[in-house]
C-alpha cells in the first residue's frame, strides 16, 4: 500500500525534473496543513476556550483561509501547476501572518514557527530571489507586530521599552537562517547545474562514440574490400572472359556444314555458359554492395551456416590459389543468430585476413559452424589456419586496440579489437588457441535464437496464388508476369503506384505482393506504406539492386537483382503457402 501511495504521489504532469521530485513531499505537506490547522482551531474552540486566544476572530478567519489554500495548492500540484501552487500558498500564509501580527502583536506570536517554514519553502522551491523577498516581507510583518504592541502599551499607560527587547534577537536569528539557506541553496543549484552539464557532456560523448564506432566499422569494411580488390578484379576478368568466349560461339552458327540440331545444342551451351558467368558476377557485385554500406547497426535473425556459405567466394578471393579453403557446416542443428549481417561478415573477414597474413607461403584455412546441444545453446563458429601461430604473450594482447605484430604501415591493430567488441556486444565470447609453428584457431560463441514465424497467409498447397506485381520496367514486368503465370499464378501486373493502389483497394485480395523497391519519382516508400495499410497481413517481396535498409515489417522478404524468374516463382510459392520467415535470397553461385 505504501508503494501504491508513493507511486500515486509521484505521478504528476510536471516537466521540470527538480519540481517533479519535490512534488510528493509538497503534496504531503499540503495535506498535513490542510488537516492540522483546522484541528488546531477546533482544539481552541472546544477545549481551551476562545477567551485564551487574543484576536480569535482573525485567527479563525486566517486558519480557514490557509486550510482552503492548502487543499487548493494540493489540487494544483496534482494538475501540474507546481510553481503556481507554491506561490499562492506562500502569499496566503504571508497575508494571514500580517493580519495576525497586526491583531495579536509581536510578543504573542513569538512561538509561531510558520515564518521559518515560509523561508525554507520559498528558498528551496522558488530560489534565492524568493528567499530574500519573503525575508523582507517577514521583517515588515514583525515590524507591524511590534508597532501593535507599542500602541497597546501606550494606550494602557505602560512602558513599551521591554516590549521591544525580544525584537533584535529574533531578527538576528532570522538573518542568520536566511544567510544559511541562501548559501545552501546556491550550493545545491551549482551542484545541480554541474550535474546537468556533466549529463549533457556524457550524452554527447555517447553519441560521438557511437558515431565513431560506426565510422570505424565502415573503415574496416573498406580496408577489407581493399584487400579483396585484387581477387575481385581477377574473378571479374575471368567472368568477362567466359562471356566473351561463349559470345564468340555465334561465329560457328554461320558454318555451312552445321545442321539445325548442332546449332541448337551450341546455342544452348553458349547461353548456359553466359548465364553461369552472369550469376557469378551478380553474386560478387551484390556481396560487395551489401558489405560496403555505411549503415548504422541493424540486428536481424539469419542462419550463420547460410551466411558462411555465401561468404565463401569472397574468402577464396581473399586467400588466393596458394591456400586451401575448407568450409564445414553442421546442418543437423539450427544455426540461427541475431547479429548485424554486414558486421558479421566484417568480423569473419578480419579474422580471415589475419590468417592469410600468417600463411605467406600458403597453407590451409578451415571455417566451420555447428550448434550441437553440447554448445549450451550457442552457435560455435571456428576459424583455423596452419600459419605461424602466436606466443602466449601475443595472445594476451591481441584484442587490445592498436596492438599489432605486423610491420609499421601494414596494419592498424584494430581488426581483432573490433571483432572482440562485436562479439561481446552480441552476448557472445571469442577464444583463441595457438602456439608458434602450429597455426591458430579462433572460436566464436554466439547465442542461438529461434527463427521468426510469420503469420500463415492462408493459402493451402495446390491453391491458385494471386499475385499483385508492381514493376516500372516494361520488359522486366512482362517477363516476370509471364513466368508467374506459367507457374500457375493469377497475376495483376501494374506499372506504377497509382494503378497498384487502385487494384489493392478492389474486392480481389492478392496472396502475395511483388514490388520494386525503387520506383521513379521517389514514390516507393509511400507506396509500400499505403499497400501495407490496404493489405495488412499480406507478405511482400521487395525486389531491388541491394539489400537496402530495414523496413520494420516482419512480412517483407527481399529479393536482390539480378535474379532468375524461377527464383521469384519459388519464393512467391514459398511465402504464400508456408507463411514462414525466408532467409534473404542471394543470386545462385556456380
Amino acid at each position: 500500500m505504501w508503494r501504491a501511495m508513493t507511486g500515486w504521489l509521484e505521478r504528476v504532469p510536471i516537466a521540470d525534473p527538480v519540481d517533479r521530485r519535490n512534488a510528493p513531499v509538497m503534496q504531503v505537506l499540503m495535506m498535513f496543513i490542510g488537516c492540522v490547522v483546522p484541528l488546531n482551531s477546533m482544539y481552541y474552540v472546544f477545549i481551551v476556550g476562545l477567551e485564551h486566544r487574543p484576536g480569535w476572530i482573525v485567527d479563525l478567519g486566517t486558519d480557514l483561509l490557509i486550510t482552503a489554500m492548502a487543499w487548493a495548492s494540493f489540487v494544483l500540484i496534482r494538475r501540474g501547476r507546481f510553481r503556481l501552487a507554491i506561490v499562492l500558498f506562500l502569499a496566503t500564509v504571508l497575508a494571514s501572518a500580517g493580519a495576525a501580527y497586526a491583531t495579536a502583536g509581536f510578543q504573542v506570536s513569538l512561538t509561531d514557527k510558520m515564518p521559518m517554514l515560509l523561508l525554507a519553502l520559498g528558498g528551496l522551491i522558488l530560489g534565492r530571489h524568493a528567499l530574500w523577498v519573503i525575508f523582507g516581507l517577514l521583517m515588515a510583518i514583525f515590524g507591524i507586530g511590534m508597532l501593535t504592541d507599542v500602541v497597546r502599551a501606550l494606550q494602557s499607560g505602560q512602558s513599551a521599552e521591554h516590549l521591544l527587547s525580544n525584537g533584535p534577537p529574533v531578527v538576528l536569528g532570522y538573518v542568520i537562517i536566511a544567510i544559511v539557506l541562501d548559501r545552501t541553496i546556491a550550493a545545491l543549484r551549482e551542484s545541480l547545474t554541474e550535474s546537468n552539464e556533466r549529463g549533457l557532456r556524457l550524452q554527447h560523448e555517447i553519441v560521438e562514440r557511437e558515431r565513431m564506432q560506426e565510422q570505424l566499422l565502415h573503415a574496416q569494411k573498406m580496408e577489407a574490400i581493399g584487400r579483396l580488390a585484387g581477387g575481385v578484379a581477377h574473378d571479374f576478368n575471368n567472368i568477362l572472359g567466359v562471356i566473351l568466349g561463349f559470345a564468340s560461339e555465334r561465329d560457328r552458327l554461320d558454318e555451312p556444314d552445321m545442321d539445325a540440331r548442332q546449332e541448337a545444342a551450341a546455342m544452348t551451351q553458349a547461353l548456359e555458359g553466359v548465364e553461369m558467368a552472369a550469376r557469378r558476377g551478380a553474386a560478387i557485385s551484390h556481396k560487395l554492395l551489401s558489405f560496403s554500406r555505411n549503415d548504422v547497426t541493424r540486428l536481424e535473425r539469419f542462419d550463420a551456416g547460410t551466411a558462411l556459405g555465401e561468404l565463401t567466394p569472397m574468402l577464396r578471393q581473399l586467400f588466393g590459389a596458394t591456400v586451401n579453403v575448407a568450409v564445414e557446416i553442421d546442418r543437423q542443428w539450427p544455426l540461427t543468430i541475431r547479429f548485424d549481417r554486414s558486421q558479421f561478415e566484417l568480423m569473419l573477414l578480419n579474422l580471415a585476413a589475419n590468417a592469410r597474413d600468417a600463411m605467406p607461403d600458403g597453407g590451409c584455412f578451415r571455417l566451420g559452424a555447428h550448434g550441437a546441444p553440447a554448445t549450451g545453446g550457442h552457435v560455435v563458429i571456428t576459424l583455423a589456419d596452419s600459419g605461424k601461430g602466436m606466443s602466449t604473450e601475443v595472445q594476451r594482447h591481441i584484442f587490445e586496440p592498436f596492438y599489432t605484430t605486423k610491420p609499421s604501415g601494414s596494419g592498424t591493430g584494430l581488426g581483432l579489437a573490433v571483432t572482440y567488441g562485436l562479439v561481446t556486444d552480441a552476448g557472445g565470447r571469442i577464444d583463441v588457441e595457438s602456439a608458434p609453428g602450429t597455426g591458430s584457431t579462433f572460436r566464436i560463441r554466439l547465442p542461438r535464437v529461434e527463427r521468426e514465424i510469420l503469420p500463415d497467409s492462408g493459402v493451402a498447397p495446390g491453391m491458385v496464388i494471386r499475385v499483385l506485381l508492381v514493376e516500372d520496367d516494361d520488359d522486366l514486368r512482362q517477363r516476370l508476369a509471364a513466368a508467374l503465370t506459367d507457374d500457375g499464378c493469377v497475376v495483376d501486373a501494374m506499372a506504377d503506384g497509382e494503378q497498384a493502389l487502385r487494384m489493392a483497394g478492389s474486392a480481389t485480395r492478392p496472396h502475395v505482393l511483388v514490388c520494386d523497391h525503387h520506383l521513379p519519382g521517389g514514390q516507393d516508400n509511400e507506396l509500400h506504406r499505403n499497400l501495407r495499410a490496404l493489405l495488412p497481413g499480406v507478405p511482400m517481396i521487395l525486389i531491388s539492386s541491394t539489400q537496402g535498409g530495414e523496413t520494420g515489417d516482419a512480412l517483407v522478404v527481399r529479393l536482390p537483382k539480378p535474379f532468375t524468374p524461377s527464383s521469384l516463382t519459388r519464393l512467391v510459392r514459398k511465402v504464400a503457402t508456408t507463411g514462414v520467415d525466408v532467409p534473404r535470397l542471394q543470386p545462385p553461385i556456380t
